[in-house]
C-alpha cells in the first residue's frame, strides 16, 4: 500500500535523524539525573523522580514532534523528493498522511524507550511496577501527535522556521488557556474579548496533562482519560484535514 510505504520510509528516515538520537540520549541522561535530585531531597525523592521524569519525557516529545514535523517535510520539498513521488499515482493527501504516520511511529518509539528507562529507574528505587503512569505517558504521545499535525499544517503554509515558531507559540497558549481566561475575567472589555477568543480558539492542551495528578498521589477517572483521547484524535483529524487542503493548494516550484 502506498500510504504504508511512505510511512515506513519516513519512519526509517526519522530514526536516522540525529535529532532523535540527541533527544534519546539527552532524555536518558535527564531521567538518570532524577535519581540524584531525589537523593538530595529527604522524603521527597519519589515525588521528584515522578515529576522531573514525566516532565522530561513530555518536553522532549513535544520538541521532537515540532522539529521533526518542520524538518522532514521541508527537506523533501527542498531536495525535490516530493516531486518524484507526486509524479506517480500518489495524492498529496496520501503523501502528507504517510509522513504523519511515519513521524508518529518514531515519536512513539522514543516514548517507549524513555518510558522503559523511567520505569526501570522506579523499579530500582521502589522495587515495584506502578501502572498509574501509563495513562499520562500515553497522553504525552497523543499530545505529541497533535503538535506534529499542527506543525505539518504550518509547514504547508509557511517556512520551516516560522512553522516551528508558530507551533511552539500555540503550545504555550494551549497550556495557558485557563490562565488567560482567568486574566480576562479581571481585564477590561477588550481584554475579555481577546481572552475569550484565545480560550475558545486555541486547543486546550492541558487536557492531556495528568502529570500533576499522579505525581501528588491523586487518581484520575477513566472517563477523563478517554475524553482526552477522543479530544486528541479529533484535533489530529481536523488539523490533518486542514493540512491536506493547504498542501493540495500549495504551488510546488
Amino acid at each position: 500500500m502506498v500510504l504504508l510505504a511512505i510511512a515506513r520510509v519516513t519512519f526509517q528516515e526519522a530514526l536516522r535523524d540525529k535529532l532523535l538520537h540527541v533527544a534519546a540520549v539527552f532524555g536518558a541522561l535527564l531521567i538518570g539525573f532524577t535519581l540524584l535530585l531525589g537523593g538530595l531531597s529527604a522524603g521527597e525523592d519519589l515525588k521528584i523522580i515522578h515529576d522531573f521524569g514525566l516532565g522530561t519525557i513530555n518536553a522532549l516529545m513535544v520538541l521532537l514532534a515540532v522539529f521533526l514535523g518542520s524538518r522532514l517535510l521541508s527537506r523533501d520539498l527542498e531536495q525535490r523528493i516530493v516531486y518524484t513521488l507526486l509524479s506517480k499515482p500518489i495524492s498529496r493527501a496520501q503523501f502528507l498522511t504517510g509522513k504523519f504516520l511515519g513521524c508518529s511511529a518514531a515519536l512513539w518509539t522514543l516514548l517507549g524507550l524513555l518510558s522503559l528507562l523511567l520505569y526501570g529507574l522506579l523499579a530500582v528505587v521502589t522495587r515495584r511496577f506502578d501502572p498509574i503512569f501509563l495513562g499520562p505517558l500515553a497522553l504525552f504521545g497523543l499530545e505529541a501527535m497533535v503538535m506534529l499535525s499542527l506543525t505539518l499544517l504550518f509547514t504547508t503554509l509557511t517556512s520551516p522556521m516560522l512553522s516551528l515558531l508558530y507551533s511552539l507559540g500555540f503550545y504555550v497558549l494551549g497550556h495557558a488557556s485557563e490562565i488567560i481566561k482567568q486574566f480576562g475575567e479581571k481585564a477590561d472589555a477588550l481584554g475579555k474579548v481577546l481572552s475569550v477568543v484565545i480560550y475558545y480558539g486555541m486547543p486546550n492542551l492541558e487536557t492531556f496533562n495528568l502529570k500533576n495528578q499522579v505525581v501528588y498521589g491523586e487518581t484520575f477517572a477513566l472517563g477523563q482519560w478517554l475524553w482526552a483521547c477522543a479530544y486528541g484524535l479529533s484535533l489530529i483529524t481536523v488539523l490533518m484535514l486542514l493540512a491536506a487542503l493547504a498542501f493540495r493548494s500549495k504551488e510546488l516550484q
